[in-house]
């Protein structure tokens, strides 16, 4: 049984005000080996005080309670089968402005699972039930899977919705070979704006704004097939409906490295390897885009503290009909608490459809002090 008291008090002109929360949670005790885990959490809060005033915004009185009850199950079916269900429930009444506080923030105000939305203010009621069911399968040490199911119900003034969200981790380890296959199926208005296929990517268009399924696939292969080499195969693909149409995202990433040691178990001596990127995002918000990227890589370590390194890369843009050449020198030295390095680039891009010509020289010194 664990229990805490919470208290904020904010003034400025920003908003101000009282923010309390008290809190309870109990659960079993796992030394005495129950078949249930159990656990559960009552929490109350009241906001109280003055919103933030605006140019056309008049400062409001705020008064809400907040309610949270939240419970959890989860018990082994057999030496391989774990399974459990949580169910939180939110209730809270009265006049919102999260702005009363800045360490106490109300729940009251957040949006659906993966809707991104934050109501600044509310008055009136608001209901909120997330249900989450998880089934587990840990067939050995290397296999295991586990289906989760998800549903988000939120019912305030501006009306009811909700959103389904079903997940499947498949995943196998073993020495020499590690695989995993992920898939998520997503029913119900959200935003997907980044953290899909392609997110920090070259290609900068997206397919943010609001759909009402989405389906997203993501394997991810890593190999060892001998001491001093690995090799890695990552394939996503995102399928997502919205109001104009369907979008479509595609990223097929390799990878291989091949480690050049003393007496073929000691330190590292060079390092050749090779990296390659495919990206498409076939949307309906904009033009079909796609690119390739290839990249070679050789290291040398003269010393144990010390790097040369050098990198080409080729890549090409579509629709911009534009391929870039960039090539890499590096230099650097790692001694406990210093670091020091050098870097230079050259890159040349040719004319395409979008972009001019273009010839980019850098240098980079870089150090670094730990105390």
């Amino acid at each position: 049984l664990v229990g805490q008291f919470d208290v904020e008090h904010k003034a400025g002109n920003r908003g101000e005000g009282l923010s309390m929360r008290a809190l309870t949670e109990v659960a079993s005790n796992r030394l005495f080996r129950p078949r249930y885990d159990l656990f559960g959490a009552y929490s109350v809060a009241y906001f109280s005080g003055k919103g933030a005033e605006g140019e056309g915004v008049k400062a409001e009185s705020v008064s809400f309670l907040e309610q949270t009850l939240t419970g959890r199950v989860e018990t082994d079916l057999s030496q391989s089968w774990r399974s459990g269900v949580m169910q939180e429930l939110l209730y809270g009444t009265g006049t919102l402005d999260r702005q009363v506080g800045h360490y106490l923030l109300p729940k009251s105000d957040l949006g659906l699972m993966l809707s991104n939305e934050l109501s600044a203010r509310r008055d009136g009621s608001v209901f909120r039930s997330t249900t989450t069911w998880f089934g587990e399968y840990r067939g050995s040490s290397r296999l295991s899977s586990r289906l989760e199911l998800s549903y988000d119900y939120l019912s305030d003034e501006e009306g009811d919705e909700g959103i389904f969200i079903a997940g499947h981790r498949l995943r196998y380890d073993s020495s020499k070979f590690y695989a995993t296959l992920q898939n998520r199926l997503i029913i119900g208005n959200h935003r997907e704006g980044s953290g899909g296929v392609g997110a920090g990517s070259v290609l900068d268009t997206s397919t943010s704004g609001e759909a009402d399924h989405t389906l997203e696939n993501r394997l991810y292969l890593m190999a060892y097939p001998m001491h001093a080499m690995e090799a890695s195969l990552r394939v996503d693909h995102d399928l997502r409906s919205f109001s104009n149409g369907e979008s479509h995202q595609y990223l097929v990433e390799q990878e291989l490295r091949y480690y050049l040691r003393r007496g073929g178990v000691g330190r590292n001596l060079a390092l050749l390897g090779q990296e390659f990127l495919y990206e498409r995002v076939d949307s309906p918000q904009s033009d079909t885009r796609s690119a390739r990227t290839l990249t070679l890589i050789g290291e040398i370590y003269p010393t144990v503290r010390t790097l040369l390194g050098v990198r080409l890369r080729y890549r090409y843009l579509e629709p911009e009909d534009t391929t870039t050449y960039t090539g890499y020198l590096t230099a650097g030295i790692n001694w406990e608490k210093l670091q020091i390095s050098v870097d230079y680039a050259y890159g040349t891009r040719d004319e395409g459809e979008i972009d001019p010509e273009r010839v980019e020289h850098r240098w980079e010194v870089k150090a670094r002090k730990i105390f």
